[in-house]
C-alpha cells in the first residue's frame, strides 16, 4: 500500500520510546526516510526516541533537510 500510494507524510506515535519493529521494517521496505522534530521544529534523521515521529518517502526527504537561513 505504501509503495503504491506514497503518502507525502506520515505521523505515528512510539509510546515505548522506540520505533516496533514491524513498522520500522514496513516503513524501510517501502523506502520511508523515519524522524522526529527537534527543539526547532526541524527534521532530525538520526533520534527516534520522541513519542510524536514521521515518515516520508526516500524520494522527498532532501526537501526536509534544515536550509541555513541566508545572510
Amino acid at each position: 500500500l505504501l509503495s503504491e500510494l506514497r503518502p507525502r507524510l506520515i505521523m505515528f506515535e512510539s509510546l515505548g520510546r522506540q520505533i516496533e519493529p514491524p513498522v520500522a521494517e514496513s516503513l524501510t521496505a517501502a523506502r520511508y526516510r523515519i524522524f522526529q522534530l527537534d527543539q526547532d521544529g526541524q527534521a532530525d534523521w538520526a533520534g527516534t526516541a520522541k513519542q510524536n515521529l514521521f515518515a516520508v518517502p526516500e524520494e522527498t526527504a532532501r526537501s526536509f533537510y534544515r536550509i541555513p537561513p541566508s545572510e
